[in-house]
């Protein structure tokens, strides 16, 4: 546990928990008003988040481990592996390493009290289920989930269940 990069923050304990790096949106489809011309001239930082191509952003998709006054609380949880995402195909049959990422931390997934989730979102989800001999089961089984209203009412409203969504929340493909 020694190479992980904890950060602290008051008393807690914060490790960013990595599940993978995507390189499939453009920086149009990020930023609408992206200029190929002049972006890397005024902003040359901005290199070292595109692929090598120069084509697509590297987004992170992970999870925020903290360990508070005897607690272990997860910020998102990540793709998932194992899921069948046609919507959207960079998520489709994952199978990181994500849970191995967190055991190596020293915690188990029924050692995680709280998990907050930023929103619900393909990448920011997947975790909260994992398939165990051919059946989804809770991955934190002892865990309080703490989500927004709002969320959680846009994405089981059916009226909401559009293309854009179905990789999201929506169970019916």
């Amino acid at each position: 546990m020694n190479d992980l990069q904890w950060y602290t923050v008051g008393d807690a304990r914060i490790l960013k928990i990595q599940d993978l790096t995507l390189a499939a949106l453009t920086p149009e489809h990020l930023l609408p008003d992206w200029d190929d011309a002049t972006a890397l001239q005024v902003y040359p930082d901005l290199s070292e988040t595109l692929d090598a191509s120069e084509t697509k952003i590297l987004l992170s998709v992970h999870s925020w481990l903290i360990k508070d006054r005897g607690r272990n609380i997860l910020v998102d949880t990540g793709a998932g592996n194992s899921k069948a995402r046609p919507a959207a195909l960079y998520f489709d049959h994952l199978h990181t390493v994500w849970l191995e990422n967190l055991m190596r931390a020293g915690v188990r997934p029924e050692d995680i009290d709280f998990v907050l989730l930023t929103h619900l979102h393909v990448d920011h989800v997947g975790w909260n289920t994992r398939l165990q001999n051919g059946i989804w089961v809770p991955t934190f089984p002892n865990a309080r989930y703490v989500f927004s209203r709002a969320e959680y009412d846009f994405f089981s409203n059916p009226v909401h269940d559009s293309v854009r969504n179905k990789t999201s929340f929506m169970t019916r493909i």
